[in-house]
């Protein structure tokens, strides 16, 4: 082989190196695109104390960054995150795209009190618009923006606010788009909102008052992209070493030759393997539910789909020990009121003062608004109740157990409880949960039947329906569970439990439909909750939901001051 033929090989052989070095680098860094990685976002689902499905996955797992990407309609919509640290914008520019119906919000200057922002929409139920917020989430004020949701086509767009004399100017796609008054002065907290339907985030660019870049993220993990770089260029040298030695060693040029066009052969193969197996992953698995109920196959599938993550993270080495919390006070009560630790640990979450859901939560006169956990054998052991005691039940599942408030204390049970304690004056109000996380009428009738109905509640609300698949077996323990109520001398109430008003209702309202039937045939009050969390203006009067079933403490609020006057009108005769 001449020594013009000799460089060539090195050099093609250089240029598959470095094409290898490279690509293996960025399959590896994708690999490791997770929010937990990325270090710069707050999810605020992750920081309620009454835990939300989906929160940690969606820092886990690369769904919330797949291609790339900030996908907050990922692990059941409506997800929220803020930057960990306080910033003093000149200007921020958004990169995003909605699908059709999907909004998106950009909130800034948030504080304890409550914050700003702007919401874009292609919803027309959500119309676009600038709005103030109270701490709760609440709309304290709102202009409409005049932005139609045909304004906002297919395909990416670009929106920038620019801070400065008092207000904020927002431009979309190079055309002016609104101008408002915000006071806003020093640094400040930003965030981000969706909704249940997919809206993305390619690149979030914060210009700060110097003039330099603040922020300037684009969702692809730079995280020690050196580091691993160069471990990936020694090894694959080292291995490459390996495996030359042996055709260095050969006498016959023929053989020589056909060494190193084996050793180039080789690695071209393995560039080719690797380009499909990044290419499978960037477009196909990264964006795959790990979870039971989003994966075609069943069991088996998820079984499957589980192992193969279990093995990924081990060999990308996922991180370990990561605050997920933000380290700055004033940062963390502008996002929730709930002071508890959050860290990733070995792959698990751990979290201050955590919620047990299988524990009866009781509220009484004495601990008005702190919460009493007693088990199954003290609710079968309570005494009877005296004639100026008024106790009062709920029945359901996560949704009444109060998954999404900030605080126990801010769920819709707990805010009944006050609400209803205040209004009785010296009559003694007891309240009792019993409701179950991720249950269904089928198990509640069995602990109501077991021990929850020795409370002798004088009032038991039912809120049930969504987890529930089969209707008749729905109105069937309805039917039971209101017999065995009335049976020990109480009343009872069916509740249509509510979805998001921009959630497809049809199967729940079938089941609504039977329990109103329900209800006409036993005699037993059917309050539409469902009904009055749909209507104009409540479903849009703040941020209400965190996904299509769990409710915000604003959304909890809003339940509990319409339900209170109907629980006190059917509570005062008999009291």
């Amino acid at each position: 082989m001449g020594i013009h033929n000799f460089r060539s090989l090195v050099v093609i052989g250089g240029i598959l190196w470095i094409a290898f070095v490279v690509e293996a680098t960025q399959f590896i860094q994708y690999s490791r695109n997770i929010l937990l990685t990325n270090g710069q976002w707050v999810n605020s689902k992750l920081l309620m104390q009454m835990y939300v499905m989906g929160a940690q996955e969606f820092m886990k797992t690369r769904n919330a960054l797949f291609r790339d990407q900030l996908h907050l309609g990922e692990w059941h919509g409506f997800n929220e995150v803020s930057l960990k640290e306080r910033v003093e914008p000149a200007a921020i520019e958004y990169r995003f795209r909605l699908s059709p119906g999907a909004y998106l919000y950009f909130i800034f200057d948030r504080s304890p009190s409550g914050h700003y922002g702007i919401r874009l929409s292609r919803n027309v139920k959500f119309p676009s618009m600038f709005y103030q917020a109270d701490r709760l989430n609440k709309f304290v004020s709102r202009t409409a923006l005049d932005l139609t949701p045909s304004g906002l086509s297919d395909g990416w767009h670009n929106l920038v606010l620019s801070f400065g004399s008092g207000q904020v100017t927002a431009n979309l796609d190079g055309a002016a788009l609104a101008s408002m008054p915000v006071k806003s002065e020093g640094p400040q907290i930003i965030g981000l909102r969706g909704g249940s339907l997919p809206a993305d985030l390619d690149s979030v660019r914060i210009t700060g008052t110097d003039g330099h870049t603040i922020l300037d993220d684009s969702f692809s993990n730079r995280r020690h992209y050196g580091t691993i770089l160069a471990a990936v260029a020694v090894v694959s040298l080292l291995v490459i070493g390996l495996a030359t030695i042996p055709v260095l060693w050969r006498h016959s040029p023929n053989e020589f030759k056909l060494g190193v066009f084996g050793c180039l052969m080789g690695l071209g193969v393995a560039i080719m393997v690797l380009s499909l197996l990044f290419a499978f992953d960037y477009f196909f698995w990264s964006s795959r539910y790990p979870y039971k109920d989003y994966l075609p196959g069943g069991a088996h599938a998820y079984a499957v789909t589980v192992q193969i993550e279990a093995l990924r993270q081990k060999l990308f080495l996922y991180p370990k020990g990561v605050n997920v919390f933000p380290l700055d006070k004033e940062l963390s009560a502008a996002i929730t009121r709930w002071d508890g630790d959050h860290r990733l640990d070995g792959g698990r979450f751990h979290r201050g003062k955590p919620i047990i859901f299988r524990e009866i939560v009781r509220y009484t006169r004495e601990h008005p608004m702190v919460p009493e956990f007693l088990d199954e054998g003290q609710v079968r052991g309570l005494p009877l109740k005296s004639d100026r005691t008024i106790r009062v039940a709920f029945l359901g599942t996560s949704q009444t157990y109060g998954a999404g408030a900030e605080r126990i204390s801010e769920t819709f049970v707990a805010r009944c409880h006050g609400l209803l304690a205040q209004a009785l004056g010296d009559i003694s109000v007891e309240t009792y949960n019993f409701s179950i996380s991720g249950s269904n009428s089928t198990e509640l009738l069995r602990k109501y039947a077991e021990s929850w109905r020795f409370a002798r509640p004088d009032l038991l609300l039912i809120n049930l329906s969504t987890n529930d698949e089969k209707i008749d077996t729905l109105t069937a323990n309805l039917r039971t569970l209101a017999q065995q109520a009335r049976a020990a001398g109480g009343r009872v109430v069916f509740l249509l439990e509510p979805n998001a008003a921009e959630v497809e209702h049809r199967g729940l309202q079938e089941k609504h439909s039977a329990i109103h039937r329900l209800g006409q045939e036993l005699g037993v009050p059917v309050w539409n909750l469902d009904g009055y969390m749909s209507s104009d203006p409540v479903y849009d009067s703040g941020m209400m939901w965190w996904d299509k079933v769990h409710l915000t403490s604003y959304g909890h609020g809003v339940v509990a001051e319409w339900l209170a006057p109907q629980m006190l009108a059917m509570i005062r005769p008999s009291s």
